[in-house]
């Protein structure tokens, strides 16, 4: 397995004085890992206009001076793409909150995998995983993670699926 396919399955950051680091310390490098980085659009494996760290230009355009500038260029500024990656976060977490008034409960790691699956997937879908949102909100890991596995998303997602359950399980 190669070292950053080690990292995605068992990244369980500490700051350098051992205390847990926020969450989005832990969620960003693997969302670039699993989402790519690409200053260009392109199609999703779902269909959907992307760019940057996976953000759906689709079901959320860009704002009017990135689309300009990528229109006049062909492509984004990396400080437009964090700044994407920014917003996106910020509207998984939003979502993650409503769903699971504890969130701030959760540690670190399971706020990371919380907010990667409301990444990947979106409240609407995410909110299909009745078990799992059940599991979360019992303070059940082990069924939420057990229920995530058995999903279809877990079997199409590659190296995300295991990634987002240890991250569930490592608590």
């Amino acid at each position: 397995m190669a070292r950053a396919e080690r990292e995605l399955l068992t990244s369980n950051e500490r700051t350098d004085q051992g205390a847990p680091a926020n969450y989005r310390d832990v969620l960003k490098p693997r969302l670039r890992q699993e989402e790519g980085v690409r200053s260009r659009m392109y199609k999703c494996p779902a269909g959907r206009n992307t760019i940057g760290c996976g953000h759906n230009c689709d079901a959320s355009p860009l704002p009017p001076d990135m689309q300009l500038f990528l229109e006049k260029n062909g492509h984004i500024t990396d400080a437009m793409i964090d700044t994407l990656l920014e917003r996106d976060i910020d509207r998984a977490e939003a979502d993650a909150r409503k769903l699971f008034p504890g969130f701030d409960l959760f540690t670190v790691n399971r706020q990371a995998g919380i907010v990667d699956l409301l990444f990947n997937l979106g409240f609407t879908r995410f909110s299909r995983f009745v078990r799992t949102i059940d599991a979360i909100r019992q303070n059940d890991w082990a069924t939420a993670a057990a229920q995530l596995r058995k999903s279809k998303w877990y079997t199409q997602v590659g190296l995300r699926g295991p990634g987002v359950v240890n991250l569930i399980l490592a608590g």
